[in-house]
């Protein structure tokens, strides 16, 4: 069962202004200040398996998004602000662990063609 447009974009509401959720391949990856920490798969919440996350939910599952991926840290989704709060401090914890986005190439960064 994919994940519900609804449902990705209640918890980028929950979570607030440092939060939003991109469409790939029929499920949402999660942003926090526009880096990927995780991303909504069948209606679960999967975390990065960083350090910061092990500490605060020592006890989350660790679950494979799709077969053959690597697995993320389950949390519960967010009812409330109170435990969507909860884990907005995780994800500020998490998000310097995890890596900034990478620089992408384009035609303009390439130079002339002469110079090559």
């Amino acid at each position: 069962m994919a994940t519900t447009a609804r449902t990705a974009e209640r918890l980028a509401r929950l979570l607030g202004p440092g939060a939003r959720t991109r469409p790939m391949m029929g499920e949402y990856v999660l942003y926090w200040r526009d880096r990927v920490v995780g991303g909504l798969y069948d209606e679960r919440l999967l975390l990065k398996d960083v350090a910061a996350v092990r500490e605060a939910a020592p006890d989350a599952p660790l679950e494979e998004p799709y077969p053959g991926a690597r697995p993320l840290r389950r949390l519960p989704l967010p009812d409330d602000e109170h435990s969507a709060g909860a884990l907005v401090e995780l994800l500020e914890a998490a998000w310097d662990q995890v890596p900034p986005p990478q620089r992408r190439c384009g035609k303009r960064d390439r130079g002339p063609r002469w110079s090559r």
